[in-house]
């Protein structure tokens, strides 16, 4: 545990019940920050903290601040608010629940405001950052977590993070091929792979869900010699197109493309021929043909095959 001196941040008013301004200026905190008065109970919260553990406004307010950790946590949590110094600061490791009892390793940051014209002051958690998790993105569907490296255990659960978990089982504990893909073996995870390292590996993966094929992006990193971080979300024909589209745009702008010739590039990437091209551009095949040429030579194509090349 570490003690900083306050570094001049402005204080938050003391804990008032229904107070809309203080949830308004917690909110104006980006990372996860929940405000506990005196009584050891949860006065708001702000809503990155309600998207990172799941829960509602109305189930933070009036909590016990101890329920939002772990059990064994909390009796460490429970110490560091009442020998919270106002004006001071504690930066400390713990490990988080989240609503549907799922537990992350944290960074927590918890400041002691100094008193008002009340004499009240109040205790601000916020969660600078989820251990293993917090440097690799999870979408609206995604889930992170972080599994065994050990010989023994390898490949279990150790803890997990994420919108994915809501409303299922704990996947603690668990093969993480069981727990998240329904299969009895990993298949081409990245988790395997042989230079997996503090930079990580990216893969797409395939599963079977009711019967159809779901692919799911999957990095993993090395975060300790016992430790391997992973991320995975799903990647649906509408992602998966939004993606296509927004990398042929950049193809389009960096090649300095006229409207014409982007025209040109993403029909022949349908497979078009010069014909069809003309066709539905209402142009006569020369002019097709001449665009072609020019969208090749820009983009730095060798054939109108090899510009799938560029889309990797």
């Amino acid at each position: 545990m570490q003690v900083f001196e306050n570094r001049g941040e402005p204080e938050l008013a003391a804990v008032a019940e229904g107070d809309s301004l203080l949830e308004l200026s917690l909110d104006l905190e980006r990372r996860p920050a929940a405000l506990i008065g005196l009584d050891g109970r949860v006065a708001a919260a702000n809503s990155a903290m309600v998207v990172a553990l799941h829960r509602s406004r109305h189930d933070f307010r009036g909590l016990r601040g101890d329920a939002l950790f772990a059990p064994e946590c909390r009796a460490e949590v429970r110490r560091n608010l009442e020998v919270g110094t106002p004006g001071h600061e504690l930066v400390f490791e713990t490990t988080c629940e989240t609503e549907n009892g799922i537990f992350v390793p944290a960074t927590m940051r918890l400041v002691t405001t100094a008193a008002d014209a009340t004499e009240r002051s109040a205790h601000v958690f916020t969660i600078v950052a989820f251990r293993g998790t917090d440097s690799a993105p999870v979408l609206a569907s995604g889930v992170a977590y972080v599994v065994s490296a050990n010989a023994a255990t390898f490949g279990r659960v150790m803890n997990a993070w994420g919108p994915a978990l809501r409303g299922k089982p704990s996947p603690i504990g668990r093969a993480c091929c069981e727990a998240f893909c329904g299969e009895a073996e990993c298949r081409s995870c990245p988790v395997f792979a042989k230079d997996l390292g503090p930079e990580g590996v990216t893969q797409v993966v395939s599963k079977q869900v009711e019967g159809k094929t779901v692919r799911e992006v999957v990095s993993a990193r090395t975060i300790s010699i016992s430790e391997i971080a992973v991320t995975r979300w799903n990647v649906d024909s509408i992602l998966m197109s939004a993606l296509m589209a927004a990398r042929v745009d950049e193809i389009c702008a960096n090649a300095k493309l006229s409207p014409r010739e982007a025209e040109v590039l993403r029909l022949l990437l349908l497979g078009r021929s010069v014909d069809d091209i003309a066709k539905e551009l209402h142009i006569v095949a020369r002019t097709a043909k001449y665009h072609q040429r020019s969208v090749l030579s820009k983009v730095g194509a060798e054939s109108r095959f090899d510009l799938c090349r560029l889309l990797l």
